[in-house]
């Protein structure tokens, strides 16, 4: 009887240390799990995309992408997604891509002109835009949802030129923290 008033609370400190230790096992995984993701996207995060109106001032809507690489590495294979959102409501599947013929070099900010071989300039009115490309770590999509890991692309008939008088250099460029 004795013994056994002795061993009740060892047992309780046994199992409340057990479950306290599990507990930070888990917290250092989630920490570890976070910390190798933010080293993977250490260049991907540095890459922004956004549509506007013809920087020409010319009589069209036609759309202009600019891309932004502020990482110190080229990203490769890069394809533009654009989805007509005026024609989202009848056809949801209404997304062009346009693949670009060289890489983005690091540090840049680079306009293109997209233009679809099916239908000519692509309307700025309602667009929304996204960008697949890859780059010393793997392969990856920024859209509305975010920077997500692989890619999904899809090449429909269209080009994306660069209007190499919109050249820039990418301000805060480098690894980031």
């Amino acid at each position: 009887m004795l013994a056994l008033t002795v061993a009740m609370p060892a047992l309780v400190v046994a199992t409340v240390t057990y479950r306290d230790q599990q507990e930070i096992n888990r917290a250092q995984l989630e920490s570890t799990q976070l910390e190798r993701q933010r080293y993977e996207q250490r260049y991907a995060s540095r890459v922004a995309v956004w549509a506007n109106e013809d920087l020409s001032g010319g009589t069209d809507t036609s759309v202009t992408v600019k891309v932004q690489n502020r990482s110190p590495v080229p990203i490769r294979e890069v394809s533009i997604q654009i989805l007509d959102l005026g024609r989202a409501l009848v056809d949801p599947d209404r997304e062009t891509s346009y693949r670009l013929n060289g890489d983005i070099p690091p540090c840049s900010l680079l306009t293109f002109q997209l233009a679809d071989s099916t239908r000519g300039v692509v309307s700025a009115a309602k667009s929304s835009v996204s960008l697949s490309f890859s780059d010393t770590v793997g392969d990856w999509h920024l859209g509305h949802d975010g920077l997500v890991q692989g890619s999904g692309w899809r090449f429909n008939p269209g080009r994306a030129v660069e209007m190499d008088e919109q050249r820039q250099t990418a301000e805060d460029c480098g690894e980031g923290g």
